[in-house]
């Protein structure tokens, strides 16, 4: 599929899919990185230490004692500046983050979601923001693992990006909802106002997924938090990014690759990000 065509899908439905891309190379080197991180997360928790930036949930399979899990990662770039660089400077991430939001794109944050087979977390219907619409703002989604129909796979209801969302009468019967399945390398890019929930996992093991959100810089400097000396601390932020991944790419040897050492990055106590907008039942 083109740029033209999945620009204007997603103008149209509010998402785009690309298959392949991510070749192998990548997908292993960033599920390498992004399990070391998880398994040295995991037993810090279990020693007692204080995890920021993290969720760590319980999953219980038949009688066993219940094991902890990553459920979600955020401030990446914090917790693995390796990790987070390679996946931002990729070129497909850079090209849509540019294409949908401008040559001056901003990214925002960067972050890891996990789907576990026997999880009781659920990911409801919901708007990741709701905003304006002055502006554009995306999040891009690269897939570490396939995602199947009622199997881990994003379910969306498209056109449902334009304004806020009465989420519980949408969402009631399903019957407009959508389920894009991915595979391992693909790419789903979504208006961050777009309805969307995704599945549990029935029969795969996990599902891991990085993402990064962008903004338009008119956009970014609509929360009051991001400063214009942030934005362009972020905007140079990605042009770091994509000379580390050809830096990398190059590189017989990946995890030898040096990143800057003047990296900066959102903290949770400087940037406040919007709240989402979740499906309410209870006036239904």
């Amino acid at each position: 599929m083109n740029h033209v065509t999945n620009h204007n899908r997603i103008k149209t439905t509010g998402y785009c899919h690309l298959p392949g891309a991510a070749d192998r190379q990548d997908i292993d080197f960033l599920s390498h990185r992004l399990d070391q991180l998880t398994d040295k997360l995991i037993s810090d928790h279990q020693q007692g230490h204080q995890i920021t930036d993290c969720c760590i949930i319980p999953i219980c399979t038949g009688n066993q004692k219940p094991q902890p899990a990553a459920f979600r990662i955020n401030q990446l770039l914090a917790h693995d500046p390796i990790l987070a660089l390679y996946f931002l400077g990729h070129p497909a991430v850079i090209s849509l983050g540019k294409k949908l939001c401008g040559e001056n794109a901003v990214p925002i944050y960067l972050s890891a979601q996990f789907r576990t087979l026997g999880e009781r977390n659920t990911i409801n219907w919901h708007q990741d923001m709701v905003h304006d619409r002055q502006g554009p703002v995306y999040t891009v989604g690269l897939y570490l693992d396939d995602a199947k129909d009622l199997d881990g796979a994003l379910r969306i209801i498209p056109g449902t990006q334009h304004s806020r969302a009465n989420i519980a009468p949408l969402t009631n019967d399903c019957v407009n909802s959508q389920c894009i399945p991915a595979r391992r390398g693909d790419i789903i890019t979504h208006d961050v106002m777009l309805v969307h929930c995704s599945d549990n996992l029935t029969q795969m093991q996990r599902r891991r997924t990085l993402y990064v959100e962008f903004r338009s810089p008119e956009q970014a400097l609509k929360n009051t938090t991001m400063t214009r000396d942030w934005i362009k601390a972020q905007q140079n932020l990605l042009g770091r990014a994509e000379s580390f991944y050809r830096r990398a790419r190059k590189s017989q040897h990946l995890e030898n690759t040096t990143f800057p050492e003047t990296i900066t990055h959102p903290h949770a106590t400087q940037i406040r990000l919007e709240a989402a907008n979740y499906c309410d039942r209870t006036n239904v």
